[in-house]
This record gives C-alpha cells, sequence and structure tokens, in this order.
C-alpha cells in the first residue's frame, strides 16, 4: 500500500456517520461520530485453526478451506511463498483451488490488516 492510500478499516454497518478520524502516537486508530464517543477500531493477527483437507495432489486442483479468526475480504493466502487466489468466505473461513506445488510439505500463510499467521 503507498503512503495516502485509503482502505475499508470495519465492516459495513459498524459506524452510521462518522465525522472524525484520529490516529495516535502509538498508531491506533479512532473513528468519531456525532452521537457516540471516538471507537478504537483494532486489528487482529489472523489465526489459522484447521486446513482441509490436509494433504493435496502436487498437480493441484484441490479446493482447500481455511478455517479461523481474523479474516477480511483483502486477506492474502501465500502457499509455498506463492500468492494464491482466495475467496474470501467470511471472517472465520477463506476457500482457495490449490496450484501445482512442488513435491513435500509446503508453508502455508493468511497475512491480514494485523499481520501474518
Amino acid at each position: 500500500m503507498t503512503n495516502g492510500s485509503l482502505v475499508q478499516t470495519a465492516q459495513p454497518g459498524t459506524f452510521e456517520s462518522p465525522r472524525g478520524l484520529s490516529i495516535t502516537e502509538s498508531g491506533r486508530l479512532l473513528v468519531a461520530e456525532t452521537d457516540r464517543v471516538a471507537q478504537e477500531i483494532r486489528f487482529a493477527e489472523p489465526e489459522i485453526t484447521a486446513i482441509t483437507p490436509p494433504q493435496i495432489s502436487v498437480q493441484g486442483g484441490a479446493t482447500v478451506t481455511i478455517t479461523g479468526r481474523n479474516f477480511a475480504p483483502d486477506s492474502s493466502v501465500f502457499v509455498a511463498g506463492v500468492t494464491i487466489a482466495v475467496q474470501f468466505v467470511d471472517s472465520q473461513t477463506l476457500v482457495f483451488v490449490s496450484p501445482a506445488l512442488p513435491s513435500g510439505r509446503s508453508t502455508l500463510t493468511v497475512q491480514g490488516r494485523g499481520g501474518l499467521t
């Protein structure tokens, strides 16, 4: 992301009519509304709790489901260092079709606004 880029930081409907935005010295993001006190937006690291199926063919083509926490529509998935096109289902589920991969164990990583897992 380049400096000055705008990204969606909250789920739709979180704020009815935001009126102000502030970033504190520690990097916290605060949003003010007309009729409510300012709220802090926090981003947690994505957390993987399961990957199904646990093994796939090196030829690719398998549908893989990642379950966990703190997934977002802009979450990125990397398998063996390769960026994978992923479908965001909800904040606990990501799905993708595996590409052809090198033989052996591979690392699967999910990157989100709050970091890597």
